[in-house]
C-alpha cells in the first residue's frame, strides 16, 4: 500500500488541526509560568510545593492545570517527593513524603527544592 504523499498529510493535519486546544495550552502554561517563575522556585515552601491542600501549589498546577501540553496524571502523589493528603492505610490527611528522599518532611523536601536551584 503507497504512503500518503506529504501534501496530502498536509491537508489532512490543516482539516483537522484545533488552533483553539493549542490557544487554551499556551494560556494555561502562560498562567503557570506567572505563578511559578524560574527565579521563584528555589524559594518555595513546602505549603507553596504540595499538592493535596486545595490550594494553587506547584505541584497541583503541574498535575491539574497542565494537562493540555505536559500530562503527568496518574500514579500516587508519591511522584512528587512530598505530599500533603492520607494513604489507604492511614486515613489521617498529613505531609507525606517518599522514604527515599529522607526519613522526615523536611528532609525530603530538601533535595527537591535543591534540584529547582539547578
Amino acid at each position: 500500500m503507497a504512503q500518503p504523499s506529504l501534501e496530502t498529510l498536509l491537508k489532512t493535519f490543516d482539516a483537522e488541526f484545533d488552533a483553539s486546544y493549542e490557544d487554551q495550552a499556551n494560556r494555561v502554561r502562560g498562567e503557570f509560568l506567572k505563578a511559578f517563575p524560574l527565579k521563584r522556585l528555589p524559594n518555595l515552601i513546602l505549603e507553596e510545593y504540595v499538592i493535596g491542600t486545595k490550594k494553587p501549589t506547584f505541584c497541583a498546577f503541574v498535575e491539574a492545570k497542565t494537562r493540555l501540553w505536559a500530562n503527568i496524571l496518574g500514579a500516587t502523589s508519591f511522584k512528587f517527593g512530598v505530599y500533603y493528603g492520607h494513604t489507604k492505610t492511614d486515613p489521617k490527611v498529613k505531609y507525606r513524603f517518599a522514604h527515599k528522599y529522607g526519613q522526615s518532611v523536611e528532609e525530603a523536601f530538601a533535595p527537591l527544592r535543591l534540584r529547582f536551584s539547578i
